[in-house]
């Protein structure tokens, strides 16, 4: 259940056992740190950083939205530990739930990255002053590879950490985080915070949820249920 990077440094995998060989499809639907971080070293740093500026996902721009987003950043340390921690979403990365929930997007949209649209238009009665277009959107990953990461998530909800999340009359996708926040509480508990991002139906996607919980417990058992209620109501109402 470790990655060791020296006889003094190591990180952990949530499952004190470890997960033994998993293929990236079980490792996505299982959450295995150390699947990820050997996946982060084989990419490298310039590699990482170059795709996750490429691609947008760390774009603070909303389309309509007056000023950047606040509160994201991605700055790896050199060396092999930062590199393993920031494959894992730790130190060095922070994204808003609008980025991680447009990351999510472009998977579900098969590669295409949109950056978002908070407001469709400006009007003063029935004057229209002002319109904000839709992105069209831009190509950051070939079809097949978001069809294939399209299959992790959905064996994540269906056999997976994101088991909470699943939603039986559609289907869903999506996927689980617990990330340290290098705090801890009144009584010395770390404080974590919880993760779940996904998308439904898992055929034809139609809604991108992304849940953060603060001083939870794991993805699965904070955020992935309250994934699984909004998107309930939602299909409910439609």
């Amino acid at each position: 259940g470790y990655h060791h990077f020296s006889d003094k440094l190591s990180i952990s995998c949530w499952k004190e056992g470890g997960h033994g060989n998993v293929s990236v499809a079980r490792a996505v639907a299982e959450s295995c740190n150390s699947a990820f971080i050997q996946i982060g070293l084989r990419l490298g740093r310039a590699r990482l950083l170059e795709f996750c500026h490429d691609a947008g996902f760390f774009s603070r721009d909303i389309i309509g939205y007056p000023g950047a987003q606040q509160g994201s950043k991605l700055d790896i340390d050199y060396g092999e530990a930062a590199l393993g921690n920031a494959s894992l979403g730790q130190k060095g990365v922070m994204m808003t739930p609008l980025q991680v929930a447009n990351m999510v997007a472009t998977v579900a949209d098969n590669g295409l990255y949109k950056q978002p649209r908070l407001v469709k238009g400006v009007s003063k009665g029935e004057l229209i002053e002002q319109q904000f277009s839709s992105d069209p959107g831009r190509r950051v990953m070939d079809t097949e590879v978001a069809q294939l990461l399209q299959e992790y998530l959905r064996m994540a909800t269906t056999t997976g950490t994101g088991r909470p999340a699943y939603l039986s009359q559609v289907g869903s996708a999506g996927k689980t985080a617990t990330s340290q926040t290098g705090r801890r509480d009144d009584a010395g508990e770390e404080i974590l915070d919880t993760w779940f991002a996904g998308y439904f139906p898992a055929d034809n996607p139609r809604w991108v949820i992304a849940v953060l919980v603060e001083h939870g417990q794991s993805g699965g058992y904070n955020a992935a249920p309250v994934f699984k209620e909004i998107a309930q109501r939602i299909l409910g109402r439609s």
